[in-house]
């Protein structure tokens, strides 16, 4: 099975151990660590956090498009989004016409953000 798995990349992230896994098992997985390209750019500095939070930069435009030219042309299988709060609806809905199944993986209720990493409007929108 040829799987992508958008999430993070991080020692902590429990998407390397379903990577590691399913690679064991035999199935051809693609990792696209989103949430560290969002996150090593926020904590670049005081300046990079402040400007993210007043939406002063391009990055969510930047990170939907470096992911989609990451995948272009390519058909997977199974695509699962680990929480997703980097993606925006646009980009799941061209992210399903290259996979039979899309899946997201968010342990967090979608609708009570307790903290930053609980959720945002992205996650919200993408729930139909």
């Amino acid at each position: 099975m040829k799987i992508l798995i958008i999430g993070s990349d991080y020692n902590w992230s429990i998407e390397r151990i379903y990577k590691r896994e399913l690679l064991k098992l035999g199935h051809e997985v693609t990792h696209v660590p989103v949430q560290n390209w969002h996150y090593d750019f926020y904590y670049k500095s005081t300046m990079h956090k402040a400007l993210v939070r007043l939406g002063l930069t391009r990055l969510q435009t930047n990170i939907q498009r470096r992911l989609l030219a990451k995948v272009k042309g390519q058909y997977f299988d199974l695509i699962w989004v680990f929480k997703g709060m980097e993606l925006t609806p646009q980009t799941l809905k061209t992210l399903k016409k290259q996979t039979t199944r899309l899946i997201n993986f968010n342990p967090d209720n979608p609708f009570i953000f307790s903290g930053k990493g609980s959720g945002n409007k992205n996650v919200t929108k993408s729930i139909h």
